[in-house]
């Protein structure tokens, strides 16, 4: 063993040694990190199983139907909780057809995931018992004598239980942690003042998130007051939405393009046409554009495809208008070039036709994002020079602009926008002078937001080291 070396190939760095007497329960490296890990904790862990009231209990194993009042149970899922643990409240989320007692949750109560985002955690705090879990959490509930709730819910927004969760859950067909296992999972408790000062620190900074993110929010919420002032377009006031006045007739000559699906003749597409109409200056979307086109991709998908020519698909289509590319996909460089007539370019648009983000719309910003490549379910869209395409962008991205894609929207099962239906769209063009004031005044207001939104984040992650801080041993 003593003439025993390592080749020359291997990276030094993804080698380490560990005792058999350190091995518990698992001898993968991962968990055999992770353990090293918790050795360096300051204080005396204890099992999230022996921390408990009473045994797990795994959630409802309902579907989730619409919600349409506050006063309805809502139906929490795992997709209505965010990564930093918040119940998102933007909108009403689902329901239930069967509510059973069981599954109400009760004022700090613990879901974690066990599936899909598996390990992600969510601390209730509501006292009315108007919720009930699905099935794909799991309920905790933390004997609060023996520890502070928050401060079991704040170690989980650290970097400990994540490297925990990445070691210990299973990816046969997706990853996958069970309540045994959550039970199992070893947390350091300090002592109990140590735990509110931890649950301050990490209070005070969700606080300031949650404080920047509404005044970014705000901001963005302005662009479609002053884009209609901008415009000079008058918004139809909000519609009577009981039922009796939801039901309309409409005569047959009056049905257009063959569409006989009531939604599309709804008053406020209609109203706000006639705005559009009155107004006057508004082109059909064809005549802004050099191209619109839609993408390929080769037979067989792009899964295993690791480097190339980014291919940008729904996915990559944010929320804030840009690309993002956290999660690329590539095609090959030969593919490409059979394909250049979608290569990408700056200030081209891309606009989602088909699939669950149908009419979501980005821009090619980033010189990165440049000579790329687009998939078959977006259209790229390139704009003559008479047209900002920052002032395009902003208008499609603006409820207004939004109502009128989602109009056109069509399909029951996968929805989506044909070349016909975007060539038709109605487009307020003003002078290209007016354009550009109104493009660089939103470019601003997104700016100023994307920065709040910035230090939001940074002050959480922040408030997160610092905790991490105080239960590393000194000497880390």
């Amino acid at each position: 063993m003593s003439d025993f070396q390592l080749s020359k190939q291997v990276d030094p760095n993804k080698i380490f040694l560990t005792k058999f007497s350190e091995l518990e329960g698992r001898f993968d490296p991962t968990m055999s990190l992770y353990q090293k890990t918790i050795q360096n904790l300051k204080y005396t862990s204890q099992s999230l199983g022996s921390i408990l009231k009473c045994n797990p209990q795994y959630g409802a194993n309902e579907s989730g139907v619409e919600r349409k009042s506050k006063y309805e149970v809502r139906y929490i899922r795992i997709t209505d909780i965010d990564n930093n643990g918040l119940l998102k409240n933007n909108k009403l989320g689902k329901t239930a057809n069967t509510i059973e007692k069981q599954y109400l949750l009760n004022y700090n109560d613990l879901l974690l995931a066990r599936s899909g985002s598996v390990g992600r955690a969510y601390l209730h705090k509501e006292t009315n018992k108007n919720n009930i879990f699905a099935g794909y959490l799991i309920r905790f509930v933390i004997d609060s004598k023996k520890v502070n709730p928050d401060y079991i819910f704040n170690y989980m927004q650290l970097r400990f239980y994540k490297e925990w969760v990445n070691a210990i859950q299973r990816t046969v067909a997706q990853p996958n942690i069970n309540a045994e296992e959550y039970k199992n999972l070893k947390i350091p408790i300090p002592p109990k003042n140590i735990q509110a000062e931890i649950v301050a620190k990490m209070n005070t900074a969700y606080q300031n998130k949650q404080s920047k993110e509404a005044e970014a929010q705000e901001l963005l919420n302005s662009i479609d007051t002053y884009l209609l002032a901008g415009l000079e377009i008058d918004l139809p006031a909000p519609t009577d939405s009981s039922l009796t006045a939801r039901i309309f007739t409409k005569k047959l000559s009056e049905i257009a393009d063959g569409r006989f699906d009531a939604e599309y003749y709804q008053s406020k597409y209609i109203d706000f046409e006639k705005s559009l109409i009155e107004k006057g200056g508004y082109v059909f979307f064809k005549e802004l554009l050099q191209m619109l086109e839609s993408g390929s991709r080769p037979t067989g998908g792009v899964g295993n495809i690791v480097s190339g020519i980014l291919s940008f698909g729904g996915s990559h289509v944010s929320s804030d208008g840009y690309i993002d590319t956290s999660k690329a996909k590539y095609i090959p460089i030969e593919y490409h070039q059979k394909h250049l007539i979608t290569t990408t370019k700056i200030n081209d648009l891309l606009l989602v036709k088909d699939g669950a983000t149908t009419g979501k719309i980005a821009i090619i910003h980033e010189k990165k994002h440049e000579n790329q490549n687009i998939n078959e379910h977006v259209f790229l869209i390139r704009l003559k020079d008479n047209v900002n395409p920052i002032y395009l962008l902003s208008y499609l991205k603006s409820s207004f602009g939004n109502m009128q894609i989602k109009r056109e929207i069509t399909g029951a099962t996968v929805t989506g926008l044909t070349k016909d239906v975007v060539n038709t769209l109605k487009i307020p063009l003003p002078p290209l002078e007016k354009q550009n004031q109104i493009a660089e005044r939103i470019s601003r207001i997104r700016q100023q937001a994307k920065q709040l939104q910035a230090e939001a984040k940074a002050e959480l992650e922040q408030a997160k080291q610092v905790v991490e801080n105080m239960i590393l041993r000194s000497d880390e």
